[in-house]
């Protein structure tokens, strides 16, 4: 019988270990728990240098972050960088932008599943307490971390904030003496997203009236 036992509860421990690692590795696109998600890709060619591939994207209140508990923070800004096997450069710096006035905490990244390759410096831009982006470096100086290279994915790339996203922030992935613009949400306090709602709507209601003015 305590054979039987421990068979029993090795099988169990076996099944509950492949099932953590399996519910760690879900993308980051299209995630159940996040608020928010989505896939940026990107294609540059220069000078006979191609960078090309794709980056994920999710924004999650912070007690539905999958990986490492914020300690502060209501939310969860999560990238993942992947490198095309088409690319014949690496990447080895990302960025993305914070707008002015936003709150932020922490900056870290997270082992999604498999060889992620893990930044070597993370830090905020000038720095947290007036951030302007959230920066991550994987091979800042020679024979010090490691480049994205082809067919190889980033870790999670993670900070926290208080404030809610917008989805048309930008980011900036490099490599190989490249670089290309992004489309990626960002942090943005509530006034400054009241003013760009205005901008938004705006022209809206002016295009509205003009057509209720013409049909009067």
């Amino acid at each position: 019988m305590p054979s039987i036992k421990k068979t029993v509860i090795c099988g169990l421990f076996f099944v509950c270990a492949l099932f953590l690692e399996n519910a760690i590795a879900i993308p980051l696109d299209g995630d159940p728990l996040a608020e928010y998600s989505g896939m940026e890709p990107f294609l540059y060619t220069q000078s006979g240098r191609t960078q090309s591939g794709h980056v994920e994207y999710a924004v999650y209140q912070a007690a539905n972050y999958f990986g490492t508990t914020p300690s502060a923070g209501d939310y969860v800004y999560a990238y993942q960088i992947y490198n095309a096997t088409g690319s014949n450069t690496s990447i080895s710096f990302f960025s993305t932008a914070i707008l002015e006035n936003a709150n932020v905490y922490e900056i870290y990244s997270d082992i999604n599943s498999g060889p992620d390759i893990e930044p070597y410096l993370e830090y905020f831009l000038p720095d947290d307490i007036n951030p302007e982006s959230a920066e991550y470096a994987f091979a800042p100086i020679p024979g010090f971390g490691q480049a994205i290279g082809p067919g190889q994915n980033s870790s999670i790339l993670v900070f926290t904030s208080d404030n809610t996203w917008y989805s048309s922030g930008f980011g900036t992935v490099a490599g190989g003496g490249i670089s290309t613009m992004l489309t990626l949400p960002a942090p943005v306090p509530e006034p400054a997203m009241f003013a760009l709602l205005t901008l938004g709507v705006l022209p809206l209601i002016r295009r509205k009236h003009k057509t209720i003015k013409k049909r009067s």
